[in-house]
């Protein structure tokens, strides 16, 4: 039990929701209108998880996404065309996959 505890409140130190980073609730709308070249929605703000620039790259023309210290690739469909209005990167994981990845603008 304390091992999960451990491992929970790690967990949610390195983790920062994407909305979290927006107090102003400004994008909250346009988080909710996502949506991958499939037409899956990504969910909503609340949904994504921010990224560092460190914990994304391109390799061989495409993109990986660093999550819990592993590299998972991003299925060419799931990166998403939009503008990034918040200029970080965002990554959706449901069921260990990468739903839907929002490049940041490595500023």
């Amino acid at each position: 039990m304390t091992k999960l505890l451990l491992i929970a409140a790690l967990l949610a130190a390195t983790v920062s929701l994407a909305l979290a980073h927006d107090p102003s609730h400004q994008h909250f709308e346009w988080f909710k209108s996502l949506q991958n070249s499939k037409g899956v929605p990504c969910c909503d703000g609340t949904d994504g998880v921010r990224i560092e620039d460190t914990d994304w790259r391109m390799v061989d023309d495409k993109f990986e996404v660093r999550v819990k210290g592993e590299w998972r690739p991003v299925p060419p469909e799931n990166v998403l065309k939009a503008s990034n209005r918040v200029g970080y990167a965002v990554v959706w994981i449901f069921n260990g996959q990468v739903l839907c990845f929002l490049p940041g603008t490595m500023s």
